[in-house]
């Protein structure tokens, strides 16, 4: 029952967007409806957090993935290509401001 409940609690409340505060009260609600021991209760808790935690890692890592990908669709350098194609034009210009300075 318990477990059936954990995972209805974390489809039902999209806990990767649930802070730590309201993973807590969502778990203190959940220990009062079904009569959990404190400990179960702490453990529900616990329980809860983690999943969240691994939630939002997950959503972080999708979201990042996307992101790279869209960015590599529309061929839009990336910061560090950009600095490598400034450190390349910086060069350049020096070049020929010696060149021309030398004539």
């Amino acid at each position: 029952m318990i477990s059936l409940l954990r995972k209805s609690v974390l489809v039902g409340i999209g806990l990767a967007y649930m802070t730590k505060d309201k993973v807590e009260e969502a778990a203190r609600k959940i220990a009062a409806e079904d009569d959990l021991s404190e400990e179960e209760a702490r453990g529900l808790a616990e329980d809860l957090l983690k999943q969240s935690e691994e939630s939002r890692k997950n959503l972080k890592a999708q979201v990042e993935k996307f992101v790279k990908s869209t960015l590599e669709k529309v061929d839009i350098p990336s910061p560090r290509e950009m600095r490598e194609l400034e450190a390349r034009i910086k060069k350049l210009e020096e070049l020929l401001e010696k060149r021309d300075s030398g004539a």
